[in-house]
Order: structure tokens, then sequence, then C-alpha cells
């Protein structure tokens, strides 16, 4: 028998015995004094219950929790979608860097239309994978280059023409691109954000793998597992 069943044991006899004196005790004095008893072993019941049931619940929410998370982080469905966004998360980045050398060695140039076709081919190479939010994300981000290239085709074929309102709305609209995905703060007066960054994709493709707390998960795990050897 355990250890709580011998105390529930145990305060059951002190109750029935401080009631039997309570009840059929020959003196006023013993049925004072039996009440005492009676009353903390009530009490030291009744804290023990919640204690007990609070516990219970505890281990309950515990459990449920461990099936969720066994459900969702170890099952062959969140083990292939995590792998496959790891690889569109590798492709992606890669491209994306391309193309960032690109435009750094030739500057804006028609060339940053064939980046911006090659990341939208491995967004829809991994379009299963992805949610609704993470492609709204992204979309932006390609659209820069895409218009950055179609800037720089239009004024590469418009040399001599007399289209120089037009030509120079177009290279003004590149090199804004241009600063702004190199991550500069400013560009003609006017102070940019970083939305088109490639530093900013790369963190929200972090996110996609959430890095940041695998990171804090293992650093945990580690610090605790050190502590545990000393």
């Amino acid at each position: 028998m355990t250890n709580k069943k011998w105390m529930y044991l145990a305060l059951v006899a002190v109750i029935a015995i401080s009631l039997c004196l309570v009840i059929f005790g020959t003196g006023e004095l013993i049925k004072e004094l039996a009440g005492v008893p009676l009353v903390l072993a009530l009490t030291a019941a009744l804290f023990q219950i919640i204690r007990d049931q609070s516990a219970h619940e505890r281990s309950e929410v515990l459990m449920r929790y461990q099936n969720s998370f066994a459900m969702g982080a170890t099952s062959h469905m969140a083990n292939v979608a995590f792998d496959k966004h790891a690889k569109f998360c590798e492709e992606y980045i890669k491209e994306s860097y391309a193309a960032l050398q690109t435009i750094f060695r030739e500057g804006p140039t028609p060339e940053a239309l064939n980046h911006a076709s090659n990341l939208v081919s491995i967004r829809a190479k991994y379009a299963v994978w992805l949610t609704t939010e993470i492609e709204n994300q992204l979309q932006p981000f390609e659209a820069a280059f895409r218009q950055m290239g179609a800037s720089a085709g239009y004024v590469a074929a418009t040399v001599g023409e007399r289209t120089a309102t037009q030509r120079k709305e177009h290279i003004d609209r590149m090199y804004r691109l241009l600063a702004q995905l190199s991550s500069q703060k400013e560009w003609d007066g006017e102070e940019l954000t970083d939305d088109l960054a490639i530093a900013t994709q790369i963190q929200r493709l972090r996110s996609i793998l959430g890095i940041d707390e695998l990171s804090k998960l293992r650093q945990s795990l580690l610090m605790r597992a050190v502590k545990e050897l000393n």
C-alpha cells in the first residue's frame, strides 16, 4: 500500500475515533478535546484532496501537451514538412544571394528578371508545403527584382529615344530598389525601410524553421545537462 493510502487511512481513523468521542463521550471535557483532532483531521483531509486533485489535473494537462507534441512534432508528416521547409529555405537563400551578387556586381540589370523568375520557380516547387502567409511575405521581394529588371531593360532599350521622362522614372525606380535590396537606410534623401532587404528575407525563412527557438532549446538542454553532471 502506498504512503498516500496509509495517510488517508490514518486521517479516516482519527476522524472516526474523534467523531465517536464527540458523539458518545461521557464528559464535556472529553468531547471538547476530541473536537480538536477532528477539526485538524478534516482540514488535513480536505487540503490533501484538493492538492491531489490539482496534481491530477496538472498531470492530465501535461499528458495532453505531450500527446499533442508527439502528434505535431514527431509524426511522419511533421518530419516531411520540416525537411521540405529546410530544402526550400536553402534553395531560396542560395538564389537570393546569387541575385544580390549580380546587382552588386552589375548594378540594376535586366538579369534581375532571371533571378526573380528563379525565386518564383523555387517557391512554386514547394508551394504545397508553404503557407499563404509565407508566400505573401516573399512575393514583394521577388517583385522588387522583377521590377528592377524590367526598368533596367526599358532604360537599355530606349537609349537615344525621346523618352526622357519615362526613362528617368525607370532609372529612379531601379536605383531605389537597388538601395532597398542592399539594406541601405536612405536614398536620394528618402528614408528607406528594410522590408525588401535580403537580411529580412533570411530572418523570415529562419522563422519558418524555428531556428531561433531550436537554438534556445538546445542551449537550455545543454545547460541543464551540464548542471546535472556537476
